[in-house]
C-alpha cells in the first residue's frame, strides 16, 4: 500500500472535516468494514469525482460555455471530439538605439614638493547599442469534431493575441523569426463527454461487473478506459503548462511574480467511506478524536446519535407528527385522512452541533432553523423562522442527490458537491490573486496565462490522484486476500504444492 498516498489523504482529511463539520464521519476506506461490492462502488465514486472535477475546471475556469458543452455532447455521440491548443509566434526587428553610460569621475593631482602643480579629472563614457524586437504571440484553445477541417466543426473556447518588446545587446533574434505553428497539442475528449448523464453535466460512470474481462474493481475494461483518458489528458495538460511557462520566461518580472505562486487547491478525489458507529469507535481508538455516541443536542427536544446517519423526532404535542432526517434530507410528515402522510417540508439539511442549528438548503442558498423552531414546526412553511446565511458557490458538474443507494457506504452526493465547490473556490481564489499580481493586461504573460497554467497543473494532480486512489482500492483487496490466506502466495509456493501432491499421486 502506498504510504505516501495515505499521508496525502490524511492531509486532505483536515479540509474534509472543515467542510463537513460534525455532520458526517468520513474515514479512509481501508479503516472501514465493508463488503466486496463496496469496492466497486468506491471505484465508480472515484472516477465520477474526477470527471466532475475535470468538467468544472473546463467550464468554470478555462471557459467552456453551457452552449458549447451541449454542442460537444452532441458531437461526441456521432464522432470524435478533441481539444487543441495551437499558437503562432513571430519576432521582428524594430529599432536600434545607442546610449551613453558615464562611469565614475576620477580626480588626480600632480604635486611638486608640497605644492599642487596641476589637477585633472577623468571618466569613462561607454557607448552601448541595444536592439529591440517585437515578439507577438497568438494562441487559441479550440474544441473540434473529427479533424476539424471545416469551421462548423470547430468551437473556439479561449485565446489571446499579445505583443511585447524584447531587448538584446546583439543584433541576433532572441526568438525564431516565425513559428507557425509554435505548438499544436491535441487530446481526445470523447470518453469524458460519453461518461456524462444524458442532457446533464452529472457524471454517470459505471463498471460493467458482468463483463467477462472484469476481474477486480481496478482491473476491468471500464476503469482502464477511464485511466487511458486521464493519462492522455494529464499529458496534454503538461504540454499546455510547459508552453505557458515558456511565455512567462519572456518577461522576467512576470516570471518572478508567478514563481512565488504555489496554489494548493483541494483535490476532491478521495477514497472515503462514511463510517458506521463501530467503525467510528474503532477509528477513534487509533488516536482520532471521537464524539460521544449518545450526545444530547437538546435536553427538552430530542436526542441525536452523533454517529448515526438518520434521526427521527416525534412532536411532543402530537404523537402522530414526525420530523425525520434521512441521508441529509429533512422531512416533516403529518398523517392525512386517507391513512397516508402529508409531506410539508423536504430538503437537504445539516445539523451544526456547535450552534444548535439545522441548516436547510432551499435551492437558493442555506438558511438556518433553530432546534426550538423545529420543535414548533407547523404545517405552513412560512411559520418557520429562517435566517439567511448567504449563497453557496455553485458548481456546474456534480453528483445528483438520488445517485447513492440507501445501502451505500459512500459519502452523500451533497457532501461530494461540497468537495467540488471547495476545489472551485480554490481555483477562483488563485485566478483572482493572479489578476491582482499581474496587472499588465497587454503583456504576453498575464493572469490569463497564469490561470491556465495553474488549472492545467491542478488537473494533472487530479488525474494522478485518481490513479493512486484506484491503485489504493486494488491494494486494499490484495491486503485482505493475504490476510485471509495467511501469507503471500508466490510461484514457488505453487510449485511446492504441485510437487507435493504429485508425489502423493504417483
Amino acid at each position: 500500500m502506498d504510504l505516501k498516498f495515505v499521508a496525502k489523504v490524511a492531509q486532505a482529511m483536515k479540509t474534509v472535516k472543515l467542510l463537513l463539520h460534525a455532520e458526517k464521519r468520513p474515514i479512509i476506506a481501508s479503516n472501514v468494514h465493508h463488503q466486496y461490492q463496496d469496492k466497486y462502488l468506491l471505484a465508480e465514486f472515484l472516477v465520477n469525482s474526477a470527471v466532475a472535477s475535470q468538467l468544472n475546471c473546463l467550464i468554470q475556469i478555462i471557459g467552456i460555455s453551457e452552449e458549447q458543452l451541449a454542442q460537444l455532447g452532441q458531437w461526441s455521440s456521432s464522432g470524435i471530439v478533441s481539444l487543441r491548443l495551437r499558437s503562432e509566434e513571430t519576432c521582428t526587428f524594430l529599432r536600434e538605439e545607442t546610449r551613453e553610460i558615464e562611469g565614475p569621475t576620477h580626480k588626480q593631482e600632480l604635486s611638486i614638493g608640497e605644492r599642487v602643480a596641476s589637477a585633472f579629472s577623468s571618466k569613462v563614457v561607454t557607448n552601448i547599442t541595444e536592439y529591440f524586437w517585437k515578439f507577438t504571440v497568438s494562441y487559441d484553445l479550440i474544441a473540434f469534431r473529427g479533424v476539424g477541417a471545416e469551421l462548423g466543426d470547430q468551437l473556439r473556447i479561449s485565446g489571446r493575441t499579445a505583443s511585447q518588446e524584447l531587448k538584446t545587446s546583439r543584433k541576433v533574434n532572441p526568438r525564431p523569426e516565425s513559428r507557425i505553428p509554435a505548438v499544436c497539442h491535441d487530446v481526445n475528449m470523447n470518453w469524458l463527454f460519453k461518461s456524462l448523464a444524458a442532457d446533464s453535466a452529472c457524471p454517470a460512470f459505471t463498471i460493467d461487473r458482468d463483463h467477462k474481462g472484469c476481474k477486480t474493481p481496478r482491473r476491468n475494461a471500464d476503469v482502464e478506459k477511464a485511466l487511458d483518458h486521464f493519462s492522455a489528458f494529464q499529458g496534454w495538460c503538461g504540454l499546455v503548462s510547459a508552453y505557458m511557462d515558456s511565455l512567462f520566461a519572456v518577461d522576467a518580472n512576470a516570471q518572478q511574480v508567478y514563481s512565488f505562486r504555489k496554489p494548493a487547491v483541494f483535490v476532491p478525489v478521495l477514497p472515503l467511506f462514511e463510517a458506521s458507529e463501530g467503525d467510528a469507535c474503532a477509528n477513534s481508538s487509533k488516536g482520532e478524536e471521537a464524539e460521544s455516541s449518545d450526545e444530547d443536542v437538546s435536553e427538552t427536544l430530542f436526542r441525536f446519535d452523533s454517529l448515526a446517519r438518520d434521526f427521527e423526532f416525534t412532536d411532543t404535542d402530537n404523537d402522530h407528527n414526525r420530523l425525520a432526517m434521512h441521508q441529509n434530507r429533512l422531512t416533516w410528515f403529518e398523517p392525512d385522512e386517507a391513512g397516508g402522510w402529508k409531506v410539508w417540508q423536504q430538503g437537504p439539511c445539516v445539523l451544526d452541533r456547535q450552534t444548535g442549528y439545522i441548516a436547510i438548503d432551499d435551492g437558493k442558498g442555506f438558511a438556518t432553523m433553530s432546534l426550538e423552531d423545529v420543535a414548533r414546526f407547523e404545517k405552513e412553511q412560512k411559520e418557520v423562522r429562517l435566517e439567511a446565511t448567504g449563497p453557496i458557490t455553485a458548481t456546474v458538474a456534480g453528483f445528483p442527490e438520488t445517485r447513492q443507494s440507501l445501502e451505500s457506504m459512500l459519502l452523500s452526493s451533497s457532501n461530494v458537491n461540497k468537495f467540488l465547490a471547495e476545489e472551485l473556490r480554490g481555483l477562483t481564489l488563485c485566478r483572482d490573486e493572479l489578476a491582482r499580481a499581474l496587472s499588465n493586461r497587454d503583456a504576453v504573460a498575464t493572469a490569463i496565462e497564469g490561470t491556465l497554467r495553474a488549472t492545467t497543473q491542478h488537473l494533472m494532480a487530479v488525474g494522478q490522484q485518481l490513479m493512486q486512489a484506484l491503485d489504493f482500492v486494488e491494494a486494499m483487496l490484495r491486503t485482505q486476500l493475504i490476510a485471509a490466506i495467511g501469507k503471500e502466495v508466490t510461484p514457488t509456493d505453487f510449485a511446492e504444492y504441485v510437487r507435493f501432491h504429485g508425489q502423493r499421486l504417483f
